[in-house]
C-alpha cells in the first residue's frame, strides 16, 4: 500500500519539490534562450528587430500604461498586456525587438522592465528631449547603427542597398527587404537628418549598461575616437546629456559617453599661419554659438547653432573672414 502524499512527510514531498525546482530552472533557461534568439535573420548571424521603432514604441507604451512606475513584470504579464498567448512566438519576438531598441531590460530570465531611457521618453513632455531619445533608440540595434554610419539619412537606391545587405552582410532576400524598410521607416519616425556618425557600440542585448562615471558634463569640450581615429576637428562642446549619451554642438545625434574623452577647450592660433586649432566657439547671451576654423589649405570649417539674430552675427563674421581669405589668394 502506497504512503499517502502529505506535504512535509516522507520522501515523496522532497522528490516533488526537486522536480518542480528542476522544471522551473529548465523553463527559465528556455525562455532566456528563446528571447535571445527571436531576432530576425538569426541563421545568418545578422540580427535586427522584426518591427520598426514606431511599433516598438507603441508596444512599450502599452507596458508603461500597465505600470507607470516602471516596475518588473513577468514575461507572461507582458504577453497578457499585448494580447499574446503564453507560448506565442510573436510575444518573444516583440520582447527581443524592444530589447534591441533599448526600450526593455531583463534583469533575470522571465522578468522584464522598461529601461530608464524608455521611462524618460514616456514621462518627459519636452518635445526636444523626446526627439533626442527617439534618435538614441533608432541607433541602438547594432545593424541599424552600422548602416547609419555607412548610409546616413540618405540610403542608396533600393537595388544597391539590398545588394549591399545580401552580398556584404549575408542577409537573405526577405531579410534584406525587411531591414531596408525598417531603416527608412525609422529615419522618418525619429526625424534623423544629416550624416553624423554614430559610435560603434554593443547595445540592444537587453542588458542595461551602468551609467558611465560622471567625467563628461554639459559645457565640456570632448573628442570622439572611433577605430583609433579622432573624429572631431576641432573638439566639440557638449550641449546636453541623456542617459549614457552626450549631444555635441553641431550634431543632433547622441554619442555613447564611453567613446568620448574630455579635452581642453580649443585655443586661438594666428590666422596668418593657416593652421592650428579653431578659435573657441563664440557664444552670446541668447544661446547662439558659432565656431570657425581656418584650415591649413585656407578653407573655412564652420559650425553654428543660431537663431535669426545669431545668423546676422555669423554673416558679419563671414564678411571679415572673406577679407582675410582674399589676402592669401
Amino acid at each position: 500500500m502506497k504512503k499517502p502524499f502529505v506535504k512535509g512527510t516522507g520522501n515523496y514531498f522532497q522528490e516533488f519539490v526537486n522536480f518542480r525546482v528542476e522544471r522551473n530552472a529548465r523553463v527559465r533557461y528556455n525562455v532566456a534562450r528563446l528571447e535571445e534568439s527571436n531576432m530576425a535573420d538569426v541563421e545568418s548571424g545578422q540580427r535586427f528587430p522584426f518591427i520598426n521603432l514606431e511599433k516598438a514604441i507603441g508596444r512599450a507604451s502599452e507596458l508603461y500604461a500597465a505600470d507607470q512606475r516602471g516596475g518588473e513584470m513577468s514575461t507572461g504579464g507582458a504577453f497578457s498586456v499585448w494580447g499574446y498567448s503564453e507560448k506565442s512566438s510573436g510575444g518573444h519576438q516583440t520582447i527581443a525587438a524592444l530589447k534591441a531598441y533599448g526600450l526593455l531590460l531583463s534583469s533575470q530570465p522571465g522578468k522584464l522592465q522598461l529601461s530608464k531611457d524608455a521611462l524618460a521618453y514616456f514621462r518627459d513632455e519636452r518635445e526636444e528631449q523626446r526627439n533626442k531619445l527617439l534618435q538614441v533608440f533608432s541607433q541602438s540595434p547594432a545593424m541599424l547603427r552600422s548602416l547609419w554610419n555607412v548610409w546616413g539619412a540618405q540610403p542608396p537606391a533600393d537595388t544597391l542597398a539590398r545588394s549591399h545587405l545580401k552580398v556584404d552582410r549575408g542577409l537573405s532576400e526577405q531579410s534584406a527587404r525587411a531591414v531596408l524598410g525598417i531603416y527608412k521607416e525609422n529615419i522618418a519616425f525619429a526625424n534623423l537628418t544629416g550624416s553624423d556618425k554614430i559610435a560603434e557600440q554593443t547595445l540592444g542585448s537587453g542588458e542595461e549598461k551602468a551609467d558611465p562615471p560622471a567625467t563628461v558634463k554639459v559645457g565640456d569640450y570632448v573628442q570622439w575616437t572611433s577605430g583609433g581615429v579622432d573624429q572631431f576637428k576641432p573638439p566639440r562642446k557638449v550641449t546636453s546629456i541623456i542617459g549614457r549619451h552626450a549631444f555635441v554642438h553641431g550634431s543632433q545625434t547622441g554619442i555613447d559617453m564611453s567613446e568620448l574623452t574630455v579635452v581642453a577647450a580649443p585655443t586661438p592660433s594666428p590666422i596668418g599661419l593657416g593652421k592650428g586649432p579653431a578659435a573657441p566657439a563664440v557664444t552670446d547671451g541668447d544661446g547662439n554659438e558659432i565656431s570657425v576654423l581656418l584650415t591649413p589649405n585656407y578653407r573655412l570649417q564652420i559650425t553654428a547653432d543660431v537663431d535669426a539674430a545669431g545668423l546676422e552675427k555669423l554673416e558679419q563674421m563671414l564678411a571679415k573672414y572673406k577679407e582675410i581669405l582674399a589676402l592669401f589668394q
